[in-house]
């Protein structure tokens, strides 16, 4: 489990998963060789993606999950490539 420190994260060995809803949002990722940490995951829309996290979730451990693509229509004036960081969770 990822643990943050002030602005400092601190991470296990265990892979980064990184979750988009379509392939477009994956396009510029960083693709690792082998022995790369990173594992993508492209899970689709609505209940179904929920429901792929936590398939892929069963299978591995992971130190850090990142979302990404969605941010952009959460508030007017975010541009692509703009990082958002979750200050909470809220369940």
């Amino acid at each position: 489990m990822a643990k943050g420190v002030g602005s400092t994260w601190h991470l296990s060995g265990a892979p980064i998963l990184v979750v988009s809803a379509v392939p477009q949002e994956l396009s510029g990722a960083p693709r690792g060789g082998p022995g790369s940490r990173l594992r993508y995951l492209r899970a689709g829309m609505g209940p179904r993606a929920g429901e792929a996290v936590r398939r892929q979730l069963a299978r591995e451990k992971f130190s850090l999950v990142v979302c990404t693509g969605f941010a952009g229509g959460t508030r007017p004036g975010f541009r692509v490539g703009d990082l958002v960081v979750a200050t909470e969770v809220v369940e």
